[in-house]
């Protein structure tokens, strides 16, 4: 089989067990296959003994070697270690040339884009690559590969499903689930950080991070970081190259596809300025008081005015026009456009205000 197009001979040993039924399992892959003939990077032994104590793993710290062994007593118990195994041994071929994300990969049905929704285990993410699979094109729900360019690789490997009451998780085929091939060149297009909230009510909303909140968003679901030079500057650069960072808020992933097929579709996204989350807002007179973490950021004069004016994404220059013209109109005070400019950027870097990519007709927050 093919994972992030390391080639992985995959030999499955039921020599213990030679009645057992292994089809479904096998078939499971089929989206992973190799081409015939394709010389191996490694080979992965997956033995079926019932009689075995315990489900065994390779020793990882000899990744280096060629040849890995797995053991389980039972065939979801084998399924998953088999799913496991793979990822890490494609990861590890990996880590060095491209930026692993612990993340779901889907792509526009005809564009190629690629979302990667990033986020740690049990943020959703097999669940939302199931949903978005039956409209997007299904690359991962584990790891999304980024080289250069923003290529990425595909690893269409079996959906890992939590089956409540059983100690191991299902691994179903795309096929079964309705899902669709992905088709064009992939290229990453847009970092979305899962977050699923139970008590979230309505549509999805979206809105793009600062900076310092992406990096802690994304850093820790990096699993290629720090095993090269720059790797924090390749990441900031690459979270530049696909407008920032956008968090996702939901609670049903029933209702993803609308939104993520938005943000996919670059004709709908302009670049604009946005509120950042705040904790609190009160406004005293003509002074807004913002409450951001443990920071009390007060706004007075022109840069209260941006605050009230911003109820939705713009852009930029559109904003600062309008802050001029509010000034002109109710105080007659003529305000210089590069001045309005400077205080919005002001604004971004103390992270009152944040900059991102958001479809051209929407409120604030985005939703679908």
């Amino acid at each position: 089989m093919t994972a992030l197009d390391v080639v992985i001979d995959v030999v499955i040993d039921r020599s213990a067990a030679p009645d057992t039924d292994l089809t479904d399992l096998v078939e499971s892959w089929s989206w992973c296959r190799a081409p015939r003939g394709t010389s191996p990077a490694a080979v992965l032994v997956a033995e079926l003994d019932p009689r075995a104590p315990q489900p065994a793993m390779p020793d990882w710290s000899l990744l280096a070697r060629q040849r890995f062994v797995i053991a389980a007593r039972t065939v979801p118990e084998l399924s998953e270690l088999l799913s496991s195994a793979v990822t890490r041994i494609a990861i590890e071929r990996r880590s060095d040339a491209f930026t692993l994300l612990h993340a779901a990969g889907l792509s526009h049905p005809t564009s190629g884009a690629v979302a990667a929704l990033v986020g740690p285990s049990g943020a959703g993410k097999s669940t939302a690559a199931q949903v978005l699979g039956r409209t997007l094109g299904y690359l991962s729900d584990e790891v999304v590969a980024v080289g250069r360019s923003r290529r990425v690789l595909p690893f269409a490997k079996p959906i890992s499903i939590v089956d409540h009451g059983r100690p191991w998780k299902r691994q179903a085929h795309p096929d079964a689930l309705g899902m669709t091939r992905h088709r064009g060149e992939l290229r990453l297009r847009r970092l979305v950080v899962l977050d699923r909230h139970r008590e979230h009510s309505g549509a999805p909303e979206a809105w793009p991070l600062d900076v310092h909140t992406a990096a802690e968003s994304i850093v820790p679901n990096v699993s290629s970081f720090g095993r090269s030079t720059r790797s924090l500057a390749a990441l900031t650069a690459l979270m530049t190259e696909c407008g920032g960072v956008i968090r996702v808020r939901y609670r049903d992933a029933e209702d993803l596809p609308p939104l993520m097929l938005r943000l996919l579709d670059d004709a709908a996204l302009v670049q604009s300025v946005a509120r950042a989350r705040v904790d609190d807002e009160v406004w005293i007179g003509e002074t807004c008081y913002l409450q951001l973490g443990l920071e009390l950021v007060a706004l007075a004069g022109v840069g209260a005015l941006v605050w009230r004016m911003l109820e939705a994404p713009c852009p930029e220059r559109i904003l600062a026009e309008g802050v001029v013209a509010e000034l002109a109109s109710v105080s007659g005070n003529v305000s210089d456009l590069a001045h309005v400019e400077r205080v919005i950027g002001q604004l971004v870097e103390r992270g009152v205000l944040v900059k991102g990519v958001f479809p051209d007709r929407v409120t604030a927050p985005m939703t679908a």
